[in-house]
């Protein structure tokens, strides 16, 4: 008489465990990518405040740094940057940031107008 196989060491279901857990680690995986992958690409969108917010830091700095050396092209550079900034901050959506960036962007055009003198 045939010595009876336990139903767990029978290769076809072996074979069937090894197909469906893989499958199913499988989709597990491909999912986890899938959401890390959409959640890093999402971390570097930079919004439209962002963008200005940092357009007027690099305006700030220009204006700084125009006291120090290279005083036209830094100040071209800081005119520039509160320039874009000012793409975004607009007097009827935000009124307090447009006044601010403003007031810098004509204090940069007078220095600027200084130097050729």
């Amino acid at each position: 008489m045939a010595k009876k196989r336990k139903w767990y060491k029978n290769p076809l279901v072996l074979t069937l465990i090894g197909l469906i857990g893989g499958a199913f680690w499988g989709f597990l995986a491909s999912y986890y990518f899938t959401i890390r992958e959409e959640n890093i690409n999402r971390s570097h969108l930079m919004t439209n405040i962002d963008y200005a917010k940092t357009q007027a830091g690099i305006g700030d700095y220009y204006l700084y740094l125009s006291s120090f050396r290279d005083k036209e092209d830094n100040l071209y550079n800081s005119i520039k940057a509160f320039g874009e900034a000012l793409k975004i901050f607009t007097p009827e959506n935000y009124p307090d940031d447009y006044l601010l960036i403003n007031n810098k962007l004509i204090e940069a055009q007078q220095r600027l107008s200084e130097v050729g003198d």
